[in-house]
This record gives C-alpha cells, structure tokens and sequence, in this order.
C-alpha cells in the first residue's frame, strides 16, 4: 500500500506585538528656582521630568510613567535672578501609534471627537474629589455665559486656588508645629547646650574691613569704632538704612553672646532676630544695599548651621526648613492676619495659578513651586485626594471650547486665531462666544460655519459634563 501523504496547510506566522513602547532620546529645557540647586540636583530634576513629562503626550508621543532616565544635563544658564534653565537629556519609553496598528487592549473609555486626547486622560484618571473641582468649574462657565470674558475667565481659576491654597493651610499648620517643636527643645536641658557661634559675625567684617572699618574686640564684646561710617560710603546719606542694619547686626551678636560663645537658646534667639532682621523687602525699601542683605543673610545661616550641628536641635530645623523653602514663593500672597484659605487669597492664587500650562519662562517657574509642594507633601506623608494641575488642565480645556475653538484655523481679520480670551474681548466677544453662532457670525465667520462651529462646541462641552459626571 502506498504511504499516505498528509498535507499540512501553511499558517501564517503573526507575531505578537510585545509592547507599544519604544526607547527614545529627549532634550528638554527646564527652569528650577535657585532654591533647588544644590546637591540633590540629580533628584530635582528627576522629579521635575517625573512630574512634567511621565504620564503626559509630547510632540515625540505618549511618555510611560516611570520610564525616564537622565542621561545629562548641561551647566544652569541664570534667568531673571533667581532662576536657572538647564538643556537636560533623558531617555524614556514612548509611545506613538501608527495607523494600522493592531494593539491587544482592554478598551476603558471611548474619547468622542471634539475632546482632545490630553483632556480627555486628565478626566478619566482624575479622583472624585477632582472631579469635584471640575464640576464647580463646569457651573461657573454655564453661569457665566453672556458675561465679560476677562471676569469670568479669572473667576473660574477659584477651584484651582482653593485647592492650592488648602495644601499651603496644611503646610503652614506644619510649619507652626515644627516650630513649636523647636522651641520646646531649647526651652529644656538641651537648651543650655554651649555653641560657639563666633564665625558667624565674619562676613560682616569682611564686608567693613573692605572699607577700612576694623570692629573693636573689648573685653568679650565685639563693637564698632566710635563714628565708623565717618569718611567712608557708608556715611552717604542714602546709607542710612545700611549703617542701622549693620549697627543691629553688632547689637544682636553681643546681647546673645560673650565673644561668639553662648547656649542653644541664647543662639537660637539670636538666629529669629536675625530672620525678622534679613526681611530682603522690607530691607529693600528701607535703602539697604543687596550685599548688606546677603552679609546678614550668611550670618544667618552661619549661626543656623552652628545650631543645627546639635542632633535634637538639627532633626527639627532641617524639617522646618523644607517647609519654609517650599511655601515661600507663595508668602507674597499672605498679608498679616490671613490664611491661605481666606477667600481673597484663594482668590489671588488661583488667579495667579492659571498660566501654569503655558510655555513662558514664568509658567515654569510656577510649575517648579507647585511642584515643590506637591514634594514636600508627599515626603512628609501628607495627602490630598484632589489634584491642582489636573483642574489647571481642564479650566484650559473648557476655555478652549467655551470661547473659540482651537481647532479652528480660519483667520477672523485678527492676525492670529481666537483661542484666548484676550482675544475674544479684543473682538467685543462675551464669555461663551464659542457656542453662540450669532457671535461668530458677528465677527465675521459664514454662517454655515459658525453655526457647525458652534453646534460642535457644544456637543464636546456636553461630552466633557459626562465625563465628569461618570
């Protein structure tokens, strides 16, 4: 019998995508406060990247969270004073979907036209209480459609600033503690502890040895010559908030010390009359030049890290410091007798809040404030369930839609697209404009298209509601 031959049908062989991700390279430029740069560099910009990019789309494609590493950066450029871009280059798995892909998944949310990708992210993986902020917001634009844009774009920043301004309640009750904490331990034993303190006085004298001032040592107290400034710039009359910071500066270090030797509290007293005595601003106003300012600012800290050289006392200021340092670009807000929660300040800080997602130098560096809470809190434990950049997200979300949609591209005579709502007021339009076909037609649109346009705004606001509402 003859064999029998089987034959087998070739199957095409279809690999299995692995992943949607792929290794690439990015150069970004970023802006920390000078604050930050130190020796934790490394980790400030690894967090900066983390928080800026991971988990968000780029013109490169989608970021996967936890996938950055910082290949190098380059040397700080200083911006404005106080601020410092670096090039930085990082690496990092993206993901960029091409057409015809075929990606195994488990679909979670349907995105319908009209709502850009970004957008529609931030509301799905945002929290209850987020959506909390996002449903406030959606009032306060439904509210105030007819109205004037330029007020009303302001007030819709209150659900941003409340929940920032709550974070720096928190931080301020904290600092409070911690302070409380620390006066308790000078106030025990430990308070008794002997330091020597006496190099803290040396940039002061170095700043009047320059001028051919030389203090006097007599006895155990370190004074100034009798008429000092006499013959040098420090007797020009513009000089006179200097002299008298320099005279309290002496004053201070001779109450509190026998020749620069005296206990943790005494020091301790010293280095809080010291803080009340480097107020930059009010020192500013007062006609006292900026190095004056950073001589007393470096007795300061010099007297701070004498202290801090004590474990007990130490433990408690470091803490204390990383709090002051993360609320302080937003004391400018507080006036004496306010909190944060106050509805003024909420106010302000909202207001102040809302340019965040642009681009500008200024935006990133309060993005980096932000951020430096929003670190502080996690170190230190502390958690809110609502999250301020998602709501600083989805206010320009529902600014887009609500005023001129930016996928528009036509020119209206302007010059540039009405995406703004300075734009908008340049035009006569009120807030709203972008669901309100008259209004297009008014400022020159085809009535075919205005009322597509306005039709389209509408159906991806009403989208945006119950995406929120879900």
């Amino acid at each position: 019998m003859e064999p029998i031959s089987k034959i087998i049908p070739f199957k095409k062989r279809r690999d299995k995508l692995q992943t949607v991700y792929s290794r690439c390279l990015l150069t970004r430029k970023i802006v920390l406060s000078i604050n930050f740069v130190g020796k934790t560099l490394d980790d400030t910009i690894e967090n900066y990247i983390k928080n800026n990019f991971e988990g968000k789309c780029v013109v490169e494609g989608y970021i996967k969270r936890d996938s950055s590493k910082i290949i190098k950066y380059s040397s700080g450029i200083i911006e404005r004073g106080n601020k410092i871009i670096f090039d930085v280059i990082f690496e990092c798995d993206i993901c960029l979907p091409v057409e015809g892909m075929i990606i195994p998944c488990l679909v979670k949310n349907v995105v319908k036209a009209g709502v850009r990708e970004n957008d529609a992210s931030v509301i799905t993986n945002s929290t209850k209480q987020t959506k909390q902020g996002m449903k406030d917001m959606i009032r306060l634009f439904e509210e105030g459609k007819g109205n004037d844009v330029i007020a009303m774009a302001n007030k819709t920043t209150n659900p941003i600033g409340r929940s920032i301004t709550n974070r720096l309640q928190s931080l301020k009750t904290v600092r409070s503690g911690l302070g409380k904490r620390l006066q308790s331990v000078v106030d025990g034993d430990l308070g008794k502890t002997k330091v020597d303190i006496s190099s803290s006085i040396a940039p002061i004298n170095t700043m009047l040895n320059e001028a051919g001032i030389k203090p006097i040592l007599r006895g155990n107290k370190l004074v100034l010559p009798k008429d000092w400034h006499v013959g040098t710039t420090f007797g020009l009359k513009n000089m006179a908030g200097v002299r008298k910071t320099i005279e309290d500066a002496y004053a201070l270090f001779d109450i509190q010390t026998t020749g620069g030797v005296t206990d943790l509290k005494s020091a301790h007293g010293l280095k809080k009359n010291l803080d009340e005595l480097v107020d930059a601003s009010k020192l500013s106003e007062a006609g006292v030049t900026q190095q004056t300012i950073r001589k007393i600012a470096e007795m300061r800290k010099a007297v701070n890290d004498e202290l801090s050289k004590v474990p007990q006392y130490g433990a408690v200021n470091d803490e204390l410091g990383k709090v002051i340092q993360a609320m302080a670009p937003f004391e400018k807000f507080l006036e004496p007798g306010q909190k944060f929660t106050d509805a003024k300040v909420t106010n302000i800080v909202g207001n102040t809040m809302k340019t965040v997602s642009s681009d500008s130098v200024a935006a990133a560096a309060l993005r980096q404030d932000l951020l430096a809470v929003e670190k502080y809190m996690r170190d230190a434990n502390i958690a809110f369930p609502d999250d301020p950049a998602a709501l600083i997200q989805f206010r320009e979300a529902l600014l887009n839609n609500f005023n001129i949609s930016p996928a528009t591209t036509v020119d209206y005579g302007t010059g540039s697209r009405l995406g703004s709502a300075a734009v908008s007021l340049s035009l006569g339009n009120t807030f709203g404009a972008g669901h309100d076909a008259a209004q297009l037609i008014r400022i020159g649109m085809k009535k075919r298209q205005a009322n597509k346009l306005a039709k389209d705004n509408k159906k991806a606001f009403n989208i945006i509601k119950m995406s929120v509402n879900q």
